[in-house]
């Protein structure tokens, strides 16, 4: 069994990076999924915080302790199963409650003798670590309120408003109001206990030297895990964890390579021409598998405790190495942390396991039992149907194709008011399909490219490659905040 080897202040950093992506996905998100992940959150972070230490030397829990509960706290979150019913949870805010908890557990078995005042570096972490936790709650109540908002809107459609049936009552608006007006508050609230010190009071926050040796055990332990998940019990948690975790180690691996590159451990020429458009293609391919993945992905579908171990390990250790606090490291910083002779090695391997992995969730994307939320696969499902439709228009190859009434749904209007699960039409199954095929071809093309460019001697001087511009990587520091 593996055992999350992260620190309490990475699980922060690694639940900020999550609330991100929730404010920048508003557009995306289902306010359902929100609020059903809430009292999972408003746990998590309860237990975390209650388990921070006093920073006063007399004995006894901290005056703040029940803050996050207080102010966390919801009502009408079950409305008599009115809204938002049963359902998905949104995965990022289940993953956040997970680092939470983690965090409460680590902070209980390495908490301090009580009546001993902690020393003023501790002081300075501890104010970091409550900042890093007020802030990541910040953003992801904004990101609801706003969800809330779009829920709000379709409600007061008129054409929803016409077909409303009795199974969805006039109450159920008002508990969307409410909700929003309560998250409102709570962001509020959030504002006012985390005043002045973001980001300021990150500057005290204490940071481990990077340890090299680190990066490669969490590789190893990456592949193995992954590869048996894939195998063993495949489904779409398991294939978004899949994506996005490749996506984030090609990234970072890219930036130790450039590294590399620019002191001639790797061909410089090589690298510029082959290696580098070809690692970008493939990291963006995986990012993009994804999030058709997270779209159908169920909160606690069986996914694999090891398998999300071993990933938000591999992301940290990356992070650890390839990130000099917001912003990428130099290859100076770099070439200080890890041996840079050893990092085509490393990549190389990176994509040999690319490969593999992307065969894999190509042949779960032939699952006929594949569903996902009636109004993303009904969004999904006229974009394919466009998309075959101009193809078709353009190459006159499927001779037999004829364009569907639009008189027909894609998905049963009930169930899109509901935005309950279905299954997916040919269409958009063929479409999802085609994407994975594509990331499995690039996985394979980046393996086969690196297997020879990664190979070859530089041929170049330092002074002949003074002035070469090689492409900057982008290197994602989260498994959802790939940007």
């Amino acid at each position: 069994m593996s055992t999350d080897k992260r620190s309490i202040g990475e699980l922060l950093v690694a639940n900020d990076l999550l609330a991100r992506e929730v404010l920048m996905d508003t557009d995306q998100l289902h306010a359902r999924e929100v609020i059903r992940a809430w009292p999972a959150l408003r746990d998590g972070a309860e237990a975390f915080w209650s388990a921070l230490p006093n920073p006063d030397a007399h004995p006894g829990p901290r005056p703040d302790e029940h803050l996050i509960r207080h102010t966390l706290d919801l009502n009408g979150l079950r409305s008599k199963g009115l809204w938002p019913s049963a359902g998905r949870s949104d995965t990022r805010l289940i993953a956040m409650a997970g680092n939470f908890e983690r965090a409460a557990m680590l902070l209980h078995r390495f908490n301090r003798v009580e009546g001993h005042k902690l020393a003023a570096p501790v002081v300075r972490d501890l104010e970091a670590a409550e900042t890093r936790a007020l802030h990541s709650l910040y953003l992801v109540a904004h990101g609801a309120s706003v969800a809330l908002a779009h829920e709000h809107e379709k409600y007061q459609h008129p054409v929803v408003r016409q077909h409303r049936t009795p199974g969805s009552p006039e109450a159920v608006p008002k508990v969307v109001v409410s909700l929003r007006q309560q998250l409102a508050g709570v962001e509020q609230a959030l504002g006012l206990h985390l005043g002045r010190r973001w980001p300021t009071a990150l500057e005290g926050e204490h940071r481990e030297a990077p340890d090299a040796s680190r990066l490669r055990e969490a590789l190893a332990a990456w592949d193995v895990q992954a590869h048996r998940a894939m195998s063993e019990s495949p489904s779409a948690s398991t294939a978004l964890i899949v994506c996005h975790t490749q996506a984030v180690v090609i990234g970072n691996g890219h930036a130790l390579v450039r590294a590399a590159a620019l002191r001639e451990q790797v061909d410089p020429l090589e690298y510029r021409d082959r290696l580098a458009p070809s690692l970008e293609t493939t990291a963006a391919n995986f990012r993009a598998a994804g999030e058709v993945w997270r779209h159908m992905a169920r909160a606690g579908e069986g996914l694999d405790k090891d398998l999300r171990v071993a990933s938000g390990e591999v992301v940290a250790a990356a992070r650890e190495i390839v990130r000099d606090g917001a912003m990428l490291a130099s290859p100076d910083v770099l070439a200080q942390r890890v041996d840079l002779a050893q990092a085509g090695r490393t990549m190389q391997h990176a994509l040999i396991s690319s490969a593999t992995l992307g065969q894999a969730v190509k042949e779960l994307a032939a699952d006929p039992n594949l569903s996902g939320p009636a109004r993303w696969v009904h969004e999904e499902a006229i974009k394919a149907q466009t998309r075959l439709h101009a193809a078709d228009a353009l190459s006159r190859q499927h001779a037999s194709y004829v364009e569907p009434s639009p008189m027909n749904a894609w998905v049963n209007p009930n169930a899109l008011r509901r935005n309950a699960d279905v299954p997916l039409p040919p269409v958009l199954r063929e479409s999802i399909s085609g994407q994975m095929e594509r990331l499995a071809q690039s996985a394979v093309a980046g393996r086969d490219v690196a297997g020879g460019a990664l190979g070859r001697h530089p041929q170049l001087t330092g002074r002949e490659i003074e002035g070469r511009g090689l492409p900057v990587p982008d290197a994602p520091t989260s498994l959802f905040f790939g940007r």
